[in-house]
């Protein structure tokens, strides 16, 4: 009887050892881990197209806004014609 376990278990063994090795394996490790399906690999790139125009777009609103900034605190400060001359 302790023969037939052992190879018994050497068996079942064997094969989870070759099951873990093999595409199918891997695909279920994946799986398991939340891997991507290779089917949403494209979809994924296209999303990250997209992210990446749109941090180009962020990127360009932030030079103009510091451009901005930069203009207003260089610019000497004038005074309104209406209140030239006017005291409070």
């Amino acid at each position: 009887m302790d023969g037939s376990i052992i190879a018994f278990t050497s068996i079942i063994g064997g094969l989870a050892f070759l099951l873990a090795y093999s595409p199918i394996g891997r695909a279920w490790a994946d799986h398991l881990r939340g891997s991507p399906r290779r089917d949403d690999v494209p979809e994924m790139l296209l999303e990250i197209d997209q992210l990446r125009a749109e941090v180009g777009e962020l990127q360009e609103r932030i030079e103009f806004m510091e451009r901005l900034i930069t203009d207003r605190a260089s610019a000497p400060e004038t005074t309104p014609a209406g209140d030239a001359g006017h005291a409070d």
